[in-house]
């Protein structure tokens, strides 16, 4: 069983041409820990629904973007994934 060791994550809609939008995650791990997407697909499987389960993970090696508040900025990851800036590994 995997454990997600990770700072921090967010969630958010990457757009999809049929659906409207699928489930899209970033994750910041822990220093010195590697996450593979496999194994978070792996360990979500029959955990939650399967339209719950994220399509695309970016694992990421900078922090989150966040507003003054300390929000995360979804539309900003929204954003640089589109432009190309992020690489998100796709189930």
């Amino acid at each position: 069983m995997i454990t997600l060791r990770c700072t921090r994550l967010a969630v958010f809609g990457v757009p999809h041409e049929r659906l409207g939008e699928e489930v899209g995650v970033a994750i910041l791990p822990k220093d010195g820990v590697a996450l593979d997407p496999k194994d978070l697909w792996k360990f979500l499987e029959g955990k939650i629904a399967a339209f719950k389960v994220p399509n695309h993970v970016i694992v990421m090696n900078e922090p989150l973007p966040r507003n003054a508040a300390g929000k995360f900025l979804k539309r900003e990851l929204q954003q640089r994934l589109a432009k190309g800036e992020l690489t998100a590994e796709t189930r």
